[in-house]
C-alpha cells in the first residue's frame, strides 16, 4: 500500500480524457482511447523525469483483470514533456480498445509511486 512520508517513485494526480477514436496508433477497427496524465517527483529528491519518454522509471499501466504491462510503449514520444527542472511530467497514454467498446478502466503507477485509477468514457 502507498504511503506518501515513505514513497520513492513519482506521484500521478491527474488522469483525464483526451479523445476517443480512429487514430493512426491502433489498427483498425480497433479505436484509441488518449488520456493525458500528470505527475511529479517530490522536490525533496534528487530524481528528475527523463527528458524523453523511452527513460521513464517504471510506468506500469494495469488492466481490469490486474494484469500489469508497461506504460511506456503507450506514449508517443511527441505526446510527452517535462517542465520545472523535470520535476513534472505531462504525456498522453494511447490505449487500444475494440471499435464498439464504450468504457476503458484503466489503473496506473510508477514503481514507488502511488496507485490511480481512471475510467475514460466514449
Amino acid at each position: 500500500m502507498w504511503n506518501a512520508s515513505t514513497s520513492t517513485g513519482p506521484i500521478i494526480y491527474s488522469v483525464t480524457k483526451v479523445s476517443v477514436g480512429a487514430d493512426s496508433f491502433c489498427t483498425s477497427p480497433s479505436i484509441t482511447f488518449k488520456a493525458q496524465v500528470k505527475a511529479y517527483i517530490d522536490s525533496d529528491s534528487s530524481a528528475t523525469f527523463p527528458a524523453q519518454s523511452s527513460g521513464l522509471p517504471g510506468l506500469l499501466y494495469v488492466t481490469v483483470d490486474g494484469q500489469e504491462q508497461s506504460g511506456i510503449n503507450l506514449i508517443r514520444p511527441s505526446q510527452y514533456s517535462t517542465s520545472n527542472a523535470g520535476k513534472t511530467a505531462q504525456f498522453t497514454m494511447n490505449f487500444c480498445r475494440p471499435a464498439d467498446a464504450t468504457t476503458l478502466s484503466i489503473g496506473l503507477y510508477f514503481t514507488g509511486g502511488n496507485e490511480i485509477c481512471g475510467q475514460i468514457t466514449k
